[in-house]
């Protein structure tokens, strides 16, 4: 009778150790696993930043045009910390698109060349470096001068003188007049005072020969002043007489 009663109370140690397993209140995980991402145990290491990663520069501010040329225009703006150059860009209206028209190292300025004469230009500009380019800056913009229109002076002061050749078989004339800084000039003829007076040639100094001419001729000549802006009315008409050939 006393082994059958040790015997029912081993058999029930048993069945309680297997239906009710040991278990503590920390986690379930054995030592050395990971841990569990199911619940809201979920452990998450904390991010360290990385002190390597940089940024893109501030915006450019101060952004200013103006121009006193009939087609060239001067952007400048304030310089931005952490910025290895500028990027322009240009637009002929406020609303946009803007275009990139150039870009500049640490300069903080932009000569804007080739433009169109009385026309509005719209310009912002991005700071930008390794790391990236920034927003592009409050539009600012600035109308370029009429186109100038002033033609040179008439030539002044023009004299013809005759030349001939030792043997009196070749003729030719010099003419001069005062120089016009910034000009050249063009040179007419005619065998008439009253013409007509084609263009025989052009001169960027304050004179010209014109050779090969006939014997016994009176040449009629006038001369004009040019530049990119046009070219000024013909002179007042000078004339020389080329002389006569000699038989031999």
């Amino acid at each position: 009778m006393k082994r059958i009663k040790l015997f029912w109370i081993f058999a029930m140690a048993v069945f309680i150790a297997f239906s009710f397993p040991a278990c503590d209140s920390g986690s379930s995980e054995s030592p050395g696993s990971p841990p569990s991402t199911s619940g809201d145990n979920y452990y998450q290491a904390p991010q360290v930043p990385n002190e390597n990663v940089g940024s893109a520069p501030g915006t450019p501010l101060g952004v200013n045009a103006s121009t006193g040329e009939d087609n060239s225009i001067t952007v400048v703006w304030n310089s931005v910390p952490d910025a290895t150059g500028y990027t322009i860009y240009r637009s002929l209206n406020y609303e946009g698109p803007f275009a990139s028209v150039g870009s500049t190292g640490w300069t903080t300025s932009f000569a804007n060349t080739g433009l169109t004469a009385n026309t509005t230009y719209f310009y912002k500009v991005a700071a930008f470096n390794n790391y990236g380019e920034s927003p592009m800056s409050n539009a600012t913009s600035v109308t370029t001068a009429a186109e100038t229109t002033i033609l040179p002076s008439i030539p002044i002061g023009l004299t013809a003188t005759t030349y001939v050749s030792d043997d009196y078989r070749e003729y030719w004339i010099n003419m001069q007049w005062d120089f016009i800084p910034g000009t050249s000039n063009r040179i007419y003829r005619s065998l008439s005072y009253s013409g007509p007076f084609p263009s025989i040639g052009n001169s960027t100094s304050s004179s010209f020969g014109n050779a090969l001419l006939n014997a016994n001729t009176t040449y009629y000549y006038r001369v004009s002043a040019y530049n990119s802006h046009g070219e000024s009315s013909m002179s007042n008409i000078t004339s020389a007489t080329t002389g006569q050939d000699r038989e031999f």
